[in-house]
């Protein structure tokens, strides 16, 4: 998929967050197999992973604490705005962010992949074709082949490790997460390598480090190397935790490790949870609406007394737990489920 022909849409549909694109095309369309083209983007200042090895731990407590929420905010946000028109990012990483002056851009688009929008219309895809000279069949099968191994690993969601086959904004929000949390745990060890154990592990082996790391949202920060977390900043994790990685106040780490389809579709947003990330300007902006705030929200995650013998037996557990454990889950879940919920907003 031309990453231009991405650019061009997000422009098209004043997606925030994307920078301006100055020039863009196809210089060869078949090298060897490849798509030879050049893109011009606006000046986007320094990206996260210069940010983390020496400018965090630079900055004072305050320009550091607005700093992150606005990459927290700004970039849930564009991802969502990019989904409501269509394009899944699918490779959200630190040096896929950057800071300049005070703004926040999500760039690199070329692993996106363009889907039906929020109402499910697919016009998008027609026209870009027409205008890039892609095939839209043959770009969305090639995508969809793809879609189980882009990403940058140590950013990769548990249902990406395990090789999920087809992904959603969840993925995309979960890799923003894991980004967050190394940002803070660098400000505390600029020296930081491995970053939740699971840099050079295999993905089944990642996969099951991260649920463990994620399992209870007493232990989460531990898990990164975060001792100190400021408290707004640690307000908007804490919820992002909680619906990424809990449902009706139960961990389904294993679920997505096993791709359990049922859990996976009640791991979703809210209007009232949307507009408590990024506000309601930004959601208005996004949706031409104010939000509707009677969905309730899920039922919060109970926390759990975490010490050192807790935290070790919890990764050994999570490691060794067998397909059969995601199974019953699920089942228990099936039968706590009371009456359906309300309609929500299609994201």
């Amino acid at each position: 998929m031309p990453e231009g022909a991405i650019y061009e849409h997000l422009h098209e549909n004043k997606v925030t967050g994307v920078p301006q694109v100055y020039a863009s095309g196809i210089i060869v369309r078949n090298l060897f197999g490849y798509r030879l083209e050049f893109i011009i983007l606006e000046y986007c200042g320094y990206d996260l992973n210069r940010y983390m090895t020496g400018e965090c731990q630079r900055q004072h407590d305050r320009t550091f604490r607005r700093t992150i929420t606005s990459v927290i905010t700004k970039t849930f946000a564009c991802l969502l705005h990019a989904k409501h028109v269509g394009v899944l990012h699918r490779d959200i990483s630190a040096g896929n962010i950057t800071v300049c002056d005070g703004k926040i851009f999500v760039i690199d688009w070329g692993y996106a992949k363009l889907i039906a929008t929020n109402t499910g219309d697919t016009s998008h895809m027609d026209a870009l074709a027409e205008r890039w000279g892609f095939s839209k069949k043959t770009v969305q099968a090639t995508e969809n082949e793809r879609d189980a191994n882009i990403g940058t690993r140590v950013y990769m969601g548990i249902r990406i490790h395990s090789q999920c086959p087809q992904r959603d904004i969840m993925d995309d929000l979960e890799s923003l997460f894991y980004v967050v949390l190394h940002t803070l745990a660098c400000r505390e060890n600029k020296k930081l390598v491995e970053f939740l154990g699971c840099n050079r592990q295999p993905n089944d082996v990642a996969a099951r480090l991260k649920v463990g790391s994620m399992s209870s949202p007493d232990f989460y920060l531990k898990s990164a190397g975060i001792e100190r977390c400021p408290g707004g900043i640690k307000a908007v994790l804490d919820r992002l935790h909680e619906r990424l990685f809990f449902v009706d106040g139960k961990c389904i780490g294993l679920n997505l490790v096993y791709d359990d389809e049922e859990m996976d579709s009640r791991r979703e947003l809210d209007d009232k949870f949307v507009t408590n990330i990024i506000g309601d300007v930004a959601f208005k902006e996004i949706f031409g609406c104010m939000p509707d705030l009677s969905v309730p929200q899920p039922s919060t995650a109970t926390p759990l007394p975490m010490d050192d013998k807790v935290i070790t037996d919890t990764l050994t557990a999570t490691l060794v737990l067998s397909k059969s454990t995601s199974i019953s889950r699920k089942q228990t879940a099936d039968d706590d489920a009371g009456s359906a919920s309300p309609k929500r907003r299609r994201y």
